[in-house]
């Protein structure tokens, strides 16, 4: 998938990750996609590998209960709540990976509201 504004999921990981205060409001859509995971707020700068799982799981989390809680998503077919957590973990663990990547691995494991109506 493509980083775009016509995409829902692209569209929720932005808006989600304003609300998580990893992004600001202003932030242009545009950037926003080319923005790397090592640069959010929650990525820890010191600390090593044990403090980088719990971080990346803990966000992973949050970022599961707002999709299905508060932004109507459900589950692809065949994941469930550990896959989806657990391929979100992957991505947040890579410092040079993308908000595009994410939403990439998001699109995978959610359905997310109205997507896909016209």
């Amino acid at each position: 998938m493509k980083w775009s504004r016509n995409n829902r999921a692209c569209k929720t990981m932005l808006t989600t990750l304003v609300v998580l205060e990893e992004l600001t409001e202003s932030q242009d859509f545009v950037l926003a996609g080319e923005k790397k995971i090592g640069d959010l707020p929650f990525f820890p700068v010191d600390g090593g590998a044990d403090i980088l799982d719990v971080k990346a799981n803990s966000f992973a989390m949050q970022l599961d209960k707002v999709f299905r809680l508060m932004r109507g998503a459900v589950y692809e077919a065949g994941i469930n709540q550990q896959k989806a957590v657990s391929s979100l973990v992957e991505v947040l663990k890579d410092k040079d990976k993308t908000i595009a990547d994410l939403s990439d691995i998001a699109d995978d494991s959610y359905l997310f509201y109205k997507e896909g109506d016209s």
